[in-house]
C-alpha cells in the first residue's frame, strides 16, 4: 500500500463518524503519526464542536454572530524529533498571529457549527502574504475566489491539482497553496459525513458544470417541480425559477443555487438528510419548521430532517448547500432522538 493510500484510508476511516469536538480532538491525536501537523502557542485545530445536548433545533446562525478568528500557517525547518518531516505551524488569535514569521500565510476563519456538521470560511486578503492551508477534516471544499494548487503532504505521494474559483474538492488531502496571490482568496469548507460506503478524491471544475433550471408552482393545490426543458418552458409566468449547478461526489454533492428577486419556492420537507447552507450573496427569507428568519451574505442555516420549509427571495441571491447525514450511531444515546434526529 502506498503512503498516499495509507494516509487516505486512515483519514476516511477517521472522518466517517466524526461529528463531535471530542471525537475530532482524539482523531487528530490518533492521526498525528501520519499527518505532520504541529501546533504552537494558542494554536489548536479550529474544527466543529458538533452535537451537544440541547442543540438539536439549531437551524440558523447569522454571520454577524460568528467571530472572525485570525490565523497563520507556515512551514518550519525540520529539526530534532521532526527531522524526517516538514512540520506545519498553525497559530490562532491575534497574539499568536502577530508573532508568526513575516512569510507566514495569514487569514481569517469563521466556523458555523450545526448538530450534523459544520461550515467554515477562510479569507486570505491580497497583500497579506502567501496562501497556505493544510487540509484537515474538511470533506468538501469549494473555492469561491482566487486560485490555489493542491499539493501532497511532505513525504506523501499524491496528485498536484490546480484549483480555480468555482472548483470543488472532495475528500482532499495535502496542502492548498498560492505563493503570490493576485487577489483575495476565499474558501468554503464543509465538514459533513458521507452516505457512501467508500469515497475517492475528486476535483470538479466549475466551468464544466451546466446550470439546470428548476421551476416550481402550485397546481390544483399540489406542488409541481419541473426540470425538463419542455416543462420549464411551459410553466406559468408566476412560477418560481432558480438555477442549480451540482457538484456530484461519492455519497454527497454541493449545490450552487442562483435565485431571482421576487420568487417564492413551494413548501417542501427535508426527507433524507439534514442540509447545511451558506449564503455568499443576496437576501432571502426562510421559513424552517416553526421559525422564520432572513439571511444575508455571510449567514448559514440548516434545513433540518423532517422540517417543512420554503424560500422567499428578497434580492437576487446565491446559496450553497450540501447534505449533512445525521449518523446517530456515532452519538451518545442521550443525544439521539427518535427518527434519527438530534436532541
Amino acid at each position: 500500500m502506498s503512503d498516499q493510500s495509507r494516509l487516505t484510508l486512515n483519514r476516511r476511516s477517521a472522518i466517517s463518524g466524526v461529528t463531535t469536538a471530542g471525537a475530532l480532538a482524539s482523531t487528530l491525536a490518533a492521526l498525528g503519526a501520519t499527518t505532520p501537523l504541529s501546533l504552537v502557542g494558542p494554536a489548536h485545530a479550529q474544527g466543529s464542536t458538533g452535537v451537544a445536548m440541547g442543540q438539536g433545533n439549531v437551524v440558523f446562525i447569522p454571520g454577524k454572530s460568528v467571530a472572525a478568528v485570525p490565523c497563520a500557517e507556515w512551514e518550519a525547518p525540520a529539526q530534532n524529533a521532526e527531522a524526517n518531516g516538514a512540520p506545519l505551524r498553525i497559530v490562532m488569535g491575534k497574539d499568536g498571529v502577530d508573532k508568526a514569521p513575516a512569510t507566514a500565510s495569514r487569514y481569517e476563519s469563521r466556523v458555523y457549527d450545526f448538530p450534523s456538521g459544520s461550515i467554515r470560511t477562510l479569507t486570505f486578503k491580497k497583500g497579506s502574504g502567501p496562501v497556505l492551508h493544510q487540509v484537515a477534516f474538511e470533506t468538501e471544499i469549494l473555492l469561491l475566489q482566487g486560485s490555489v494548487t493542491l499539493t501532497p503532504l511532505f513525504g506523501v505521494k499524491g496528485p498536484t491539482v490546480k484549483v480555480k474559483a468555482g472548483d470543488a474538492l472532495y475528500f482532499p488531502g495535502g496542502m492548498l497553496r498560492n505563493p503570490k496571490p493576485s487577489e483575495d482568496t476565499v474558501m468554503l469548507l464543509f465538514q459533513v459525513p458521507s452516505t457512501a460506503a467508500s469515497q475517492k478524491f475528486a476535483h470538479v471544475a466549475g466551468k464544466d458544470l451546466a446550470e439546470v433550471e428548476t421551476v416550481q408552482w402550485m397546481q390544483d393545490g399540489k406542488s409541481v417541480t419541473a426540470r425538463n426543458a419542455e416543462e420549464v418552458k411551459s410553466a406559468p409566468a408566476n412560477a418560481a425559477r432558480f438555477k442549480v449547478k451540482r457538484y456530484a461526489f461519492d455519497g454527497n454533492s454541493i449545490r450552487y443555487a442562483t435565485l431571482r428577486k421576487g420568487d417564492k419556492t413551494n413548501l417542501g420537507v427535508t426527507s433524507r438528510n439534514d442540509v447545511l447552507i451558506y449564503v455568499p450573496k443576496g437576501r432571502l427569507r426562510r421559513t424552517e419548521g416553526d421559525e422564520t428568519f432572513e439571511l444575508v451574505a455571510g449567514d448559514a442555516m440548516r434545513e433540518k430532517l423532517g422540517n417543512p420549509g420554503y424560500w422567499e427571495v428578497l434580492e437576487d441571491s446565491v446559496f450553497i448547500a450540501t447534505d449533512a447525514p445525521v449518523l446517530t450511531a456515532a452519538f451518545a444515546p442521550s443525544m439521539a432522538a427518535a427518527g434519527g434526529t438530534v436532541k
